[in-house]
């Protein structure tokens, strides 16, 4: 069945509910309502809106409908419900519209006082002992129960910035971060364990020496390596199991 969008009625829609609510509402997809309201000049919140909202902050200043000397004839079609198994998964639903809001974007405004969160004090007291490392220099708990943060000493405070920030946008949400054996952080989501963690890339810089005036094999050097801390993330680091 086609059905005609009313420009001032969509306009009120997506002002006063996230776009992937409205477009459920409608029977189509956020695509297709995105489509439908950058043809019918309809403005909607910016990126991060809803999520500055639901953390207690101000969004963006709803902008006036600009007045269209001919309004375009948009038509959607009231689709039926053949979606594949899980995508109509109200917590599925959930995490499309953190996506889709920005909300997993760190909280710009977080401060210092987010370390006040228990899994971060663990964690930072477990790894402040910087003569605990590896070969790699990579910091090594003291003990079990702390995050999963593999990173040098270097980063080691902007590593618990960032971990703070994601425990504040995951625990806004309504969900619960554990931790399991093996600094195994886990968060549960649709009956899974999504497990993630924080790892620092480290460079590896292999040497060599000659050991003879003249070398003509591999094994006329000797061969050093060592490792260098680069600061950045080494990949990302998610993976689910069964609860």
């Amino acid at each position: 069945m086609m059905l005609q969008y009313d420009r001032e009625e969509l306009y009120q829609k997506v002002w006063e509910r996230p776009m992937i609510k409205v477009a459920e509402e409608y029977s189509v997809s956020s695509v297709a309502l995105g489509k439908a309201c950058r043809k019918l000049s309809v403005p909607v919140p910016g990126r991060g809106h809803w999520a500055k909202l639901a953390h207690g902050h101000s969004g963006v200043r709803k902008p006036p409908l600009p007045k269209l000397d001919g309004v375009p004839i948009i038509y959607r079609t009231k689709a039926r419900h053949t979606t594949a198994a899980g995508e109509n998964d109200p917590e599925f639903a959930a995490i499309d519209e953190l996506l889709s809001s920005g909300a997993f974007n760190p909280p710009s405004d977080t401060s210092a006082s987010d370390r006040r969160h228990p899994l971060i004090r663990r964690t930072a007291s477990q790894l402040r002992n910087r003569r605990r490392k590896d070969e790699r220099g990579i910091l090594l708990p003291k003990e079990p129960g702390g995050l999963n943060v593999r990173v040098t000493a270097g980063t080691l405070d902007r590593a618990l910035q960032v971990s703070s920030k994601v425990l504040a946008v995951l625990e806004g949400q309504g969900l619960n971060v554990e931790v399991l054996e093996r600094a195994r952080t886990v968060v549960p989501i649709n009956g899974q364990h999504v497990h993630f963690g924080l790892e620092e890339a480290i460079r590896q810089i292999v040497t060599r020496k000659a050991r003879v005036p003249e070398p003509k094999s591999s094994w006329d050097y000797d061969r050093t390596v060592s490792y260098e801390a680069t600061g950045a993330g080494a990949r990302d680091r998610f993976g689910h199991r069964a609860p």
